[in-house]
């Protein structure tokens, strides 16, 4: 798994961060699924936040007219999808035991 991100901003235009979350695309998907509700249950005043997926990439995209917003919604999201990578590899650890044949 691998993540980058990128903020972007023209003068006078919204601020936009941009997160893009490399692996296969079973860890993209599950990543997708978990972090789809975060965007839609909630109304975003100050922040609109997107999500697509092709192939094994997964972009989050945060777009704000405050920077302070801006911020907010990348701490935000970003420390849940840390906390998904470490589920993710924990679970995947566990299979991983788990299917290994006895010594």
């Amino acid at each position: 798994m691998h993540a980058s991100c990128a903020c972007v901003s023209k003068s006078g235009a919204p601020l936009k961060a941009v997160v893009r979350v490399l692996g296969t695309e079973e860890e993209v998907s599950i990543i997708y699924r978990s972090l789809k509700p975060e965007t839609e249950e909630v109304p975003r005043y100050r922040s609109k936040v997107s999500l697509s997926v092709e192939g094994g990439s997964l972009t989050l995209t945060i777009v704000s007219s405050k920077v302070s917003s801006l911020r907010a919604s990348l701490n935000t999201y970003s420390r849940i999808l840390l906390a998904l990578l470490e589920i993710q590899g924990v679970v995947g650890e566990g299979a991983r035991l788990r299917d290994s044949p006895p010594e």
